[in-house]
This record gives structure tokens, C-alpha cells and sequence, in this order.
């Protein structure tokens, strides 16, 4: 039965898919071409490694239609990991509780209050869903105790299982922690803006590292900080081999049901994805010259994915978001004059 169910479910997704993709068309060729990207804009790891074209045009040419009222727990602990990194502290307690205690001040939750929350809420991990009653100070406040319970340990982590170091330009002095890099790939303009380059203090080797307080993304993303990072600090190309994204207990650290355990015990080596990068070098130069195609002939056309349900920032103006909504729309008054009748 369940699978008969999974079933239905999967050819009504599918069709729905079939039914957005056809009115999008529609609606796309009502509103006419995008306009070529000119005055061009420096390109970003985050437009190189976006797999929706149109996504990539509207956050380079328009706000997001609906911007989070909150700062929620996930954007908060980015918030305290890199001020430790701006001021080269790898895990000092005194200086994390301080950091934590100004950014909750920012949004006026007095942290000795503890709501009677079960901050352990069997929701999806660092979702919202399990605190529907609470308070939005309260709900950061949960969010910020799960943090601080769970994902310090992969923060310390890291820390404790590889020889790093901070990379120190040598010529400057500078630290490559939270480094804004302009340079170019390819002819293209990049600006973009890594965590952290590390060397390891005994081999001397260096390598791009980055936090995520979601799921670990592509690599193309740390090997976009890679080649440009090799350009300002006039490294020979391909020296650095290797990146990592350090995850703060999302992706794999949860179990197969999307559950937070009750009782979470740190397992290192799942809360760090590695992988060298040499690979994806190619992968960025193809995607760069594809980006500028798109960005002189204004060719953006959209892609259909899960984000396109929920997620995507542009929904409201993209012509795949408009299309679904009116599908949707259409199947709910169908099935309402179903039941009706």
C-alpha cells in the first residue's frame, strides 16, 4: 500500500511539473527576454555554483521579494564563527559565551531568560516547526541552545583533528580569514569572500576551508576561492589541492529520518566533507564562460527544482514560481468542485 501510495505521489509530481513547465513557457514569452547583464556586475562563488540561471539574474538585479523579519539561530552562529575567525581565536570558551551574549543583545533577547521550550523539539533539525507557540525571541533563543549544545562540537572539531593555521601572507602579513578576493577568472570580474585559508603547520600545505550552517554545498564553491585565491596572494596555480566545509549539524549529522536525537554525541568525521579540487577548476571555467553568455545575450532561462516550491527568494516575479501557483491554484478549485459536487 505504501508503495502504491509513493507512486500516486510521484506521477502527480511529475505532472505537476509537466503542467508549471508549459504555463511558464507562456508566461515567459508574455513577459519578453531578460535584458543583457550591462553594466556587468562581478560574479560571485554563489552565481558560479547556482544551478538556476534566472535565480542568478534576480539577485543581481532585485532584493528578494520577502526577507526573513528574524535572524534566525543558523545566521547567528555564521555571525559568531567568523568574528572568532576576524580576530584568529580557534576555540577560546570565554571569548564564544561573549560573542554569543552581543549577538543576542543585537536582537534584544536577554539570554537569562530561558523559555519553557523543549529546545530538543523532534523537528527538523534548526527548523522553526517544533516552537509554533513560542515567541520569535523565544524561538532564537531554542535554536541558539541547540547550537551551542551540539554544533561547537564540530566547530571544535576540526580544530582538534587537523594541524591548521590560519594562512599569513607572506609579502603582507595579512590574515586569509573572512578575505573579500577581486580578481578574475578567465577574463570575468569575481569578487567573493572565503572563511578561511589555512596551511598546515607542518607540510606548509594550504587549503580553502568554509562553515556551513546548512548542508554542505558544491565544491565548485571552494574552488572558485582557490583560484582566485592563488591570483591575490600570487600563488603558482593548483597550489591549493584540497577543500573543506566544516558542517554545523546540518547535512549528515542528523539520522536518515531528518530527526534531531535526543541524545547527540559528535561524530567528527561526518561533520566534514573534503575533497580535492582540482577536478572542479574545470568545472568553474566552464560555468564562468557560460555565465558570460548568458550575461551578453540575457539568456536565463529558469530551472525547475525543489527550491522552486518554497525556497526560492523570487518566486513571486520568476515565471516558474507564478506558473506553479497558478497550477496549483487550478488543482485546488478543481478538487474543491470535486468534493462539492
Amino acid at each position: 500500500m505504501a508503495f502504491v501510495q509513493a507512486a500516486k505521489a510521484a506521477m502527480t509530481r511529475e505532472e505537476l511539473k509537466e503542467r508549471t513547465l508549459a504555463r511558464a513557457e507562456i508566461l515567459m514569452e508574455a513577459d519578453g527576454p531578460l535584458p543583457p547583464d550591462n553594466p556587468k556586475i562581478p560574479w560571485r562563488a554563489s552565481d558560479i555554483k547556482n544551478p538556476c540561471p534566472r535565480q542568478v539574474f534576480y539577485s543581481r538585479n532585485y532584493k528578494p521579494s520577502h526577507e526573513a523579519t528574524r535572524v534566525g539561530a543558523p545566521a547567528l552562529f555564521g555571525s559568531v564563527v567568523h568574528e572568532m575567525f576576524q580576530v584568529g581565536a580557534h576555540d577560546d570558551e570565554d571569548l564564544w559565551e561573549i560573542l554569543w551574549e552581543d549577538e543576542l543583545g543585537k536582537l534584544g533577547i536577554d539570554s537569562l531568560h530561558d523559555p519553557l521550550i523543549d529546545w530538543r523539539a523532534t523537528a527538523k533539525p534548526f527548523s522553526l516547526s517544533g516552537f509554533q507557540n513560542a515567541s520569535p525571541d523565544a524561538k532564537v533563543w531554542a535554536l541558539y541552545k541547540r547550537y551551542k549544545e551540539m554544533d561547537r562540537l564540530n566547530y571544535r572539531a576540526f580544530w582538534s583533528m587537523y594541524p591548521f593555521a590560519v594562512y599569513r601572507h607572506p609579502p603582507t602579513g595579512r590574515l586569509a580569514q573572512e578575505e573579500i578576493f577581486r580578481s578574475e577568472i578567465d577574463g570575468e570580474q569575481i569578487v567573493t569572500t572565503a572563511d578561511m585559508i589555512l596551511t598546515d603547520v607542518y607540510t606548509g600545505e594550504i587549503v580553502v576551508a568554509d562553515w556551513k550552517t546548512g548542508r554542505a554545498s558544491e565544491m565548485t564553491q571552494l574552488a572558485t576561492y582557490a583560484i582566485v585565491a592563488e591570483k591575490v596572494f600570487d600563488l603558482p596555480e593548483g597550489t591549493i589541492q584540497r577543500g573543506f566545509f566544516i558542517l554545523t549539524g546540518q547535512g549528515d549529522v542528523y539520522n536518515d529520518r531528518g530527526k534531531l536525537p535526543h541524545k547527540y554525541v559528535a561524530d567528527p568525521e561526518r561533520a566534514i566533507v573534503m575533497d580535492y579540487l582540482d577536478p572542479w577548476r574545470e568545472t568553474v571555467r566552464e560555468r564562468v564562460e557560460n555565465l558570460r553568455y548568458r550575461a551578453d545575450t540575457g539568456t536565463w532561462t529558469p530551472v525547475f527544482n525543489s527550491l522552486c516550491y518554497r525556497a526560492c527568494s523570487f518566486r513571486d516575479i520568476c515565471p516558474i514560481g507564478r506558473a506553479l501557483d497558478e497550477v496549483r491554484s487550478e488543482k485546488e478549485d478543481a478538487k474543491t468542485s470535486s468534493e462539492e459536487s
